[in-house]
C-alpha cells in the first residue's frame, strides 16, 4: 500500500469514528432525558446533524490534524447537556419547558455548531501555517 492509500484509510476511519461518536452521544442524550421517540422528521434531522458533525470533526482531525471542530462540538454538546440536566432534572420541582431545552436548541441548531467548529478549525489551520512559516531570526 502506498502512503496515499494509508492516508485515505486513516481519514475514512477518522470520519467513521467521528460519525459513530456523534450518533452515540445524541442517542445517549435522548435516552438520558427520556426522549425515546422523536417524530420521524425530527429524528432524521438529528441523525443528519450527528453524521455531519461527526464527519466534519473526524475529517478535520485525521486529514488536517485539527482539534477545534471536534472540541467546539463536544464542548457545546456537553455544556448543553449539563445545562439541561441542571434546569430540568436536578431541581425538585421541574419547570415545564415551553421552548426546547438547552440541549434541544443545540440539537436543532447543529448547523450553527458545525459552522462554529469549521470557523475555529480555519483559525487553527491559519495559526499552524503562520507558526510553520515563521523563520527563526
Amino acid at each position: 500500500m502506498s502512503d496515499d492509500e494509508n492516508g485515505g484509510v486513516a481519514v475514512r476511519t477518522g470520519i467513521a469514528l467521528g460519525v459513530l461518536g456523534s450518533l452515540v452521544a445524541v442517542r445517549v442524550a435522548l435516552a438520558l432525558f427520556d426522549v425515546i421517540d422523536p417524530g420521524p422528521g425530527t429524528a432524521m434531522y438529528l441523525l443528519v446533524g450527528a453524521v455531519v458533525a461527526g464527519a466534519v470533526a473526524g475529517w478535520a482531525r485525521t486529514s488536517r490534524g485539527l482539534v477545534t471542530p471536534a472540541a467546539v462540538s463536544g464542548v457545546v454538546f456537553l455544556g448543553a447537556t449539563v445545562a439541561t440536566w441542571a434546569l430540568y432534572v436536578a431541581p425538585e420541582s421541574t419547570p415545564t419547558p415551553v421552548d426546547p431545552t438547552p440541549l434541544g436548541w443545540v440539537l436543532l441548531g447543529w448547523p450553527a455548531v458545525v459552522l462554529a467548529g469549521v470557523a475555529g478549525g480555519a483559525i487553527e489551520a491559519y495559526a499552524k501555517t503562520r507558526e510553520g512559516s515563521a523563520e527563526p531570526t
